[in-house]
């Protein structure tokens, strides 16, 4: 049922492949995902979907409509005091009349706020600033980019990348719309008229590892000798049973055991992260007054920038607090000598010191934490887009070879979130592994073996290898429980060790903590549009982009690395990989062996004659066991599903890597007879052969009663057969007892 199944569905997947348009789905906090194509071809498309309920246009309206019915209840109040009237008309000459003009613009902007209509006194939205989502294609042909609404599917843009380029990369934005709109207005009247960064702390775990290390590799070393002793054991013919009863608490106890350790490391480890904006005359005092948040309008409406407030001069602080030490000095060693009018004098001197020092003590801190206030609100007014995700794909090279991606959540702990997964790839196209989701601080850290595989075998050998030998067991009655569980046991523990192993040589590398700082500066009215990545997840390519030869077996596991604020690597690891996966690497054939049974409908027969004289006849059995070679006209896979009939993924016929010239000997007695022919495979491991075989034979000539001439001369006959892989006609003897 496995077969019938699995063979017509790899078939459909197989043809399936043409040009096609992939919708990669964006959560709002910029995360990508549930599925991610194994594959783009280099005329594929791909297009964005934004998928966020609560995401609308309308809270960057309200925004909008809010600030302006402010600004006109505080513009009214203005208008109603004549003495700020006067001010502003004395020191920027505006009059009434111009502000009568604002305040009209204002009006048909809160009566129909996405008009569109242009406007001289204030901002308004364009249709284009509604579509405030984009996405950015890098490393293709051409620059491409496309903005989109929320909750909308993007175009569908090209893939195509640059030259042989293979990887292509893709950036998601979002813009706040209506900081835009305020920065885009702030660009735009900037010449009328005339900057920060955070700090936090990573704690140290230097001891903790100083502690935890010499355990592990303790722990490590024993686990390695009992799994030692066990397959010696094993190799010198203990049975599984016996195996089974004496090291099944030992390698629960690894297990268990190992599992708690990774615990402690993993809890063992913490990290932290990031933070980043303007001045007047009459048009600039205009233009702004739909932003003003006071009644009187400031020349510098924004909280932050040049002159909010003066560096408190501290150039007394150091003659005032020497006066005050020497005065105190004085006092307390002529006290007693003093009189009353003279210790009040001084008394008086002494407090009007510590009323100075303390002024400026209190200026200074007041200025600090305006600094504090204005560096916040000017990193909120410049930040107008966040970057939610720099991701990478991997599209089909120029010379034929597929790029395969397994794509992996690290947001999930790594789950795997491919559309279809395939395990099995040739050796001709790389596999990349690739990290999705990672926060700013965070690193892939992949731990990728390879095993060799030996005795490679068809898909067909596979799916009835295990058959046969459920057949067999059941057959005798003997169960191969034990084997299995002593295996699994075997596999789970040194999974165990393999992971300590792997993550203490991560350990060692990360074993310092730093403070991370990052200090902020004020520049003057030049303002830049920032971009906020201090949040945006990447990817990344966690394997080297490569051709690996086969057959191999591939077994990986990810992990997270989390950064230090230099980009190096802290100590701690994100999460416990909770599965490891694996794929294999297979090998195309010019040559593959064959075994399997040859028919010869013509009946070979040999005359013998005995001693007394009688003649007798031996006839050649009809059907013989062979074993040979088989040479592919075009190297073949032989994990392929597909029938001969089929076509590979570059349209050809697959018939010529499926043709193979056969030779093959007798089981038997190899040099008596000798097959050579062609052979069809109608699926690897199932093998129609046809040609001629050369039997030898006994020729004796008899002159006068005795033997003239006694020869083994070859004679040709026709033969048609089925073969299979050795494997499974190893194990078809076996089941069989032929």
């Amino acid at each position: 049922m496995k077969c019938v199944f699995f063979i017509p569905v790899l078939f459909c997947w197989a043809v399936s492949w043409g040009q096609k348009t992939w919708t990669i789905q964006v959560d709002k906090a910029g995360k990508i995902g549930p599925v991610l194509p194994e594959r783009l071809g280099r005329t594929d498309n791909i297009q964005l979907n934004l998928n966020d309920p609560e995401e609308s246009f309308d809270k960057y309206k309200n925004a909008y409509v809010n600030q302006l019915k402010r600004a006109e209840s505080l513009i009214a109040e203005m208008r109603k005091d004549a003495d700020k009237m006067k001010v502003l008309s004395t020191l920027f000459g505006i009059s009434n009349g111009d502000i009568n003009l604002v305040v009209n613009e204002i009006k048909q902007a809160i009566a129909n706020p996405l008009s569109g209509a242009s406007f001289n006194y204030i901002p308004s939205f364009s249709a284009a600033q509604q579509k405030y989502y984009k996405v950015v294609l890098k490393n293709t042909a051409s620059i491409i980019n496309d903005a989109f609404g929320p909750n909308q599917t993007g175009n569908a843009l090209l893939v195509t990348p640059k030259g042989s380029e293979s990887r292509i990369g893709f950036e998601i934005r979002k813009t706040d719309a209506y900081r835009k709109l305020v920065f885009e207005w702030f660009t735009k009247t900037n010449g009328l008229y005339a900057q920060l960064i955070d700090a936090s702390v990573l704690p140290k775990f230097q001891q903790e590892i100083k502690s935890l290390v010499p355990r592990v590799e303790l722990f490590a070393d024993s686990c390695k000798k009992i799994i030692a002793d066990l397959l010696k054991e094993r190799k010198a013919g203990l049975h599984d049973d016996k195996l089974l009863i004496k090291y099944k608490v030992l390698l629960e106890t690894i297990i268990s055991r190992g599992a708690e350790l990774n615990k402690e490391i993993d809890q063992m480890l913490a990290l932290y992260v990031p933070k980043v904006v303007a001045t007047s005359n009459k048009d600039w005092v205009l233009k702004w007054l739909w932003y003003q948040t006071t009644v009187m309008p400031a020349t510098n409406p924004f909280g932050f920038g040049e002159g909010l407030a003066k560096r408190p001069d501290t150039s007394a602080l150091g003659s005032l607090r020497i006066k005050l030490q020497t005065r105190e000095s004085f006092l307390k060693s002529n006290l007693d000598r003093l009189k009353d009018k003279q210790l009040d004098s001084l008394l008086d001197v002494i407090e009007s010191y510590k009323k100075q020092l303390q002024s400026i003590e209190q200026t200074v801190a007041a200025y600090v934490q305006q600094e504090k206030v204005s560096n916040t609100n000017k990193e909120v007014f410049c930040t107008t887009t966040f970057a939610l995700n720099n991701g990478v794909l991997f599209v089909d090279g120029t010379d034929n070879n597929y790029y395969w991606m397994r794509h992996h959540d690290a947001a999930t702990n790594y789950e795997i979130i491919n559309d279809r997964l395939t395990d099995e790839y040739l050796e001709t196209d790389p596999v990349i592994i690739l990290a999705h989701n990672l926060q700013p601080n965070q690193k892939a850290s992949l731990n990728l073996t390879f095993k060799e595989i030996e005795n490679d075998q068809s898909l067909l050998s596979d799916i009835l290898i295990p058959q046969i030998k459920a057949l067999k067991a059941s057959q005798t009655g003997t169960g191969s429980g034990a084997a299995v569980r002593v295996d699994q046991l075997l596999a789970a523990s040194d999974s165990v060790i393999d992971e300590l192993t792997n993550r203490l040589q991560d350990i060692r590398i990360y074993n310092k903590a730093i403070d991370y700082l990052m200090g902020q500066s004020n520049p003057p009215l030049q303002l830049e549009e920032q971009t906020d990545k201090s949040k945006a997840y990447h990817s990344e390519v966690t394997n080297p982009v490569k051709k690996v030869k086969g057959p191999r077996k591939a077994t990986y596991y990810l992990n997270t690395v989390v950064l230090n604020a230099q980009g190096g690597d802290s100590l701690k690891l994100d999460k416990v990989p909770t599965d490891t996966f694996s794929y294999r690497i297979n090998k195309l054939y010019r040559l593959f062996p064959m075994a399997g049974i040859a028919w010869v409908p013509q009946r070979l027969a040999s005359v013998n004659r005995d001693s007394a004289g009688n003649f007798s006849i031996d006839q050649e059995a009809t059907v013989k066991f062979v074993v040979g070679l088989k040479v592919y006209l075009r190297k073949t896979d032989i994990r392929s599903p597909q029938f001969i009939t089929g076509k590979d993924r570059d349209g050809k016929p697959l018939l010529l890597s499926r043709t193979s010239i056969t030779v093959a000997f007798d089981v038997k007695k190899p040099m008596d007879n000798i097959y050579t022919g062609v052979g069809f495979d109608l699926w690897p491991g199932f093998c129609f052969n046809v040609g001629g075989m050369f039997n030898k034979y006994h020729y004796k000539s008899y002159k006068d009663g005795k033997v003239f001439q006694d020869k083994k001369p070859y004679r040709a006959a026709f033969f048609m057969g089925l073969s299979t892989d050795l494997t499974l006609f190893a194990e078809l003897g076996k089941f069989l007892n032929f």
